[in-house]
């Protein structure tokens, strides 16, 4: 939605005092009503009783399926309707995936007109965000008065009284929560009056609680399920529902699905890395003392004078066979497919976060949603800023592409003799530097891993609260 630049600026020079606040923290959650396959309608909804969360109606109508993102972006779909009301445009959503949410309190009263308000929801996907409103009536109105050109736009709604409320209204905060300087909800937003959307209307608390108290009408969501004609039908160009649709890239949903079971993996792979190495450096240590005793022993026996050239390459290949066990090349094995894993982990993870912030320029948000998107990318890189901006392998001066080579030559001389001294000191001076690459990742003091971890667990909990925004590559 396009505004008025001094309205803009206006709100830029507020944002970040109501955006700190965070009243709703824990309570307000974003809505994806999957209407065909690829055409999702997005909207905001908040807690307002244990696992149930409050929306606007056309926000859901119409929906084949339902998803609720929660304030941890975590997806909820093990959910019902508890409750429609399509002349009031609400909705209610029931579950045991919401038994998280962190319910809002109705209040019983209204504001003054003078009292600061603030509106809070998922406009264009960006979750927990806070807007400032003001009521523009003390008292709730008819929506049959409001009016386009002096033409009654719902001429046949008098029965429907709502709450006329000011502020930049932007897309995506239907179903979203009005709140009291108290952080109590005296109303659900439902619409803007025009294509600026600064000023709008939500349904008052009090019918919110009305509806809250009907029985359980326990509504399963089906795509043939007859959905009870709404409110939105009789909206015009003038009259604008806040909900908005976008289209879903299978792409884009499964790097989104993916991405915090790469992180895991991640984990679970450094994780087995420390012990793993510590086994492996063991096996090598094994190799180069063997060729070391080997040099001692014929050293010795050529200073005093005895016969050298009977203690030959035979016998080193006998004294590795006695040490090395068929467990050992399964270790390095092991160890080898771990290395790979892990290089291939962070190269992917770190591709998707090192563009992260490019998604507010490349879905052409609106200038709050934007910040707030740049704001939140930067606080994941500021958090761990070398681990942001290097690899522990570049910091320890690794190179993965010939460790892995090193590790294969060493792996591939397990099953056969050496035939040359020669070879033997080449494989244990390779053997030394693999034991050097590895004392790294066995360091048990070496808290880099379990900052990594934490780094990339923070962009995970980014992708998932963000996903209605953040444009993914394939990796």
């Amino acid at each position: 939605m396009r505004r008025i630049s001094a309205l803009l600026l206006l709100l830029l020079s507020i944002w970040p005092a109501f955006a700190a606040a965070q009243p709703a923290d824990g309570s307000t959650v974003e809505i994806l009503a999957h209407r065909s396959a690829e055409l999702v309608s997005v909207g905001s909804g908040f807690f307002v009783a244990p696992s149930t969360v409050a929306t606007a109606y056309h926000v859901i109508e119409g929906a084949l399926s339902i998803e609720v993102i929660m304030p941890s972006g975590q997806v909820a779909r093990r959910l019902h309707v508890r409750a429609i009301s399509g002349r009031s445009d609400v909705a209610l959503l029931q579950g045991p995936d919401l038994a998280a949410g962190i319910p809002l309190a109705l209040a019983s009263t209204l504001p003054s007109v003078s009292e600061p308000l603030q509106m809070i929801g998922s406009p264009t996907g960006i979750p927990d965000s806070v807007y400032p409103a003001n009521l523009a009536k003390s008292q709730p109105i008819a929506l049959s008065t409001f009016t386009d050109h002096s033409h009654g736009i719902f001429p046949d709604r008098a029965d429907l009284k709502v709450l006329y409320i000011t502020g930049v209204i932007y897309d995506g905060l239907s179903g979203g929560a009005l709140l009291n300087s108290n952080d109590q909800v005296i109303g659900l937003i439902c619409g803007s009056l025009n294509e600026g959307g600064s000023a709008g209307w939500a349904i008052p608390a009090s019918a919110l609680g009305a509806i809250l108290r009907v029985p359980d009408a326990n509504i399963t969501i089906r795509p043939d399920y007859a959905w009870p004609v709404g409110i939105s039908s009789n909206m015009n160009g003038t009259l604008r529902s806040l909900s908005y649709l976008r289209r879903v890239d299978p792409v884009t949903s499964d790097t989104v699905t993916n991405f915090t079971a790469l992180v895991s993996r991640l984990s679970e792979v450094n994780d087995q890395l420390r012990l793993q190495t510590v086994m492996a450096t063991s096996v090598l240590n094994e190799y180069s003392s063997a060729v070391s005793a080997y040099h001692t022993v014929r050293q010795t026996l050529l200073g005093a004078g005895g016969p050298a050239g009977q203690f030959g390459i035979d016998q080193l290949n006998n004294s590795l066979a006695a040490e090395i066990m068929p467990s050992d090349k399964q270790t390095l094995l092991t160890l080898r497919r771990l290395l790979a894993e892990r290089y291939d982990l962070d190269r992917r993870l770190r591709q998707v976060v090192s563009r992260l912030e490019d998604a507010a320029d490349q879905r052409g948000l609106d200038a709050i949603s934007a910040e707030k998107l740049h704001a939140a990318a930067d606080r994941i890189r500021t958090s761990e800023p070398d681990i942001a901006t290097t690899t522990f392998e570049r910091l320890k001066g690794i190179d993965p592409a010939q460790t892995l080579v090193d590790t294969d030559t060493v792996i591939a001389r397990m099953d056969r003799p050496f035939q040359t001294l020669d070879e033997a000191d080449r494989l244990a001076a390779v053997a030394a530097e693999l034991s050097a690459v590895f004392f790294y990742y066995s360091n048990a003091n070496n808290d880099w891993f379990f900052r990594e971890n934490e780094y990339f667990a923070k962009a995970a909990h980014f992708i998932g609260k963000y996903r209605g925004v953040v444009v993914f590559v394939p990796t």
